[in-house]
């Protein structure tokens, strides 16, 4: 560890999920359906923002990145976050829109709910012995559970990557991720470790997602998968922090206290 790296504060990661729609009210899937904010939702986003930042819970000038999902709920509210910064602060942080951020692709079961896809796939002759479970079986039509896997495993070894590069060279370096319910489940849940692991398939190692030129354009030879629930939670709006243990970017872990932490 450098010396410079012994006295930067630990890198954090800070996942945030989308601020309220009507389908995450009523518990509809919401994969590519490009839904907007309600209004209370982006009541709730700017609360959220104004007390992380009236409280020093988050630090504009410690922001390095902020990595989005394309869909218009996750730039709103990634939008309603950095709203009450400056221009100057804002002039520092580097927005990265990647499609590697977008949320499970639901197939035939976009805009449905759980009972009514447990129903639907019974009709279909599946599930005779077990009830459907998301992140074992995937989605008719849609993603499998490893196809998502494979896209968030790409996405945290570049987060983890630029961490680890500013650490080495005393950068403090939060970087914020604004996304999806499932996907940012399934995100907390490979980063902590909870999947199993498999080989990538070169074309899927091949794929490059984000175009920032800032961005360490990493060639992954395997992936972490999820194929159970990891029983994590993230409401609407809701913020995590994940981060890394005896601040080593190659010992990624969670912040239970999540952004509450007094310093």
């Amino acid at each position: 560890m450098t010396v410079a790296s012994r006295r930067t504060p630990t890198p954090r990661c800070i996942i945030i999920r989308h601020g309220q729609t009507e389908w995450s009210v009523s518990g509809q899937y919401t994969g590519k359906t490009d839904l907007p904010l309600t209004e209370k939702g982006e009541k709730l986003i700017s609360n959220s923002a104004d007390t992380l930042f009236r409280n020093n819970l988050l630090n504009p000038d410690h922001i390095t990145y902020v990595f989005t999902s394309p869909r218009q709920r996750a730039i709103r509210t990634m939008e309603l976050m950095l709203a009450s910064l400056t221009e100057e602060q804002k002039s520092k942080i580097k927005i990265v829109v990647d499609d590697d951020l977008q949320e499970w692709d639901y197939g035939d079961y976009e805009g449905m709910l759980t009972g009514d896809i447990r129903e639907l796939r019974k009709s279909r002759g599946l599930d005779k012995d077990r009830p459907w479970v998301i992140w074992r079986d995937g989605c008719e039509g849609g993603e499998t559970s490893d196809q998502v896997g494979m896209r968030v495993s790409r996405a945290i070894a570049r987060i983890q990557a630029l961490q680890d590069g500013h650490l080495r060279q005393g950068i403090t370096s939060d970087i914020l991720v604004v996304a999806h319910g499932h996907l940012l489940r399934y995100f907390a849940a490979v980063w902590t470790g909870l999947g199993g692991e498999a080989k990538m398939d070169p074309k899927d190692a091949a794929v490059q997602t984000c175009q920032e030129p800032t961005v360490p354009q990493i060639t992954l030879d395997k992936y972490y998968y999820m194929h159970r629930n990891p029983r994590l939670m993230l409401d609407a709006g809701g913020v995590g922090v994940l981060s890394y243990e005896h601040k080593n970017c190659a010992e990624p872990a969670m912040v239970i206290a999540g952004p509450f932490t007094v310093r």
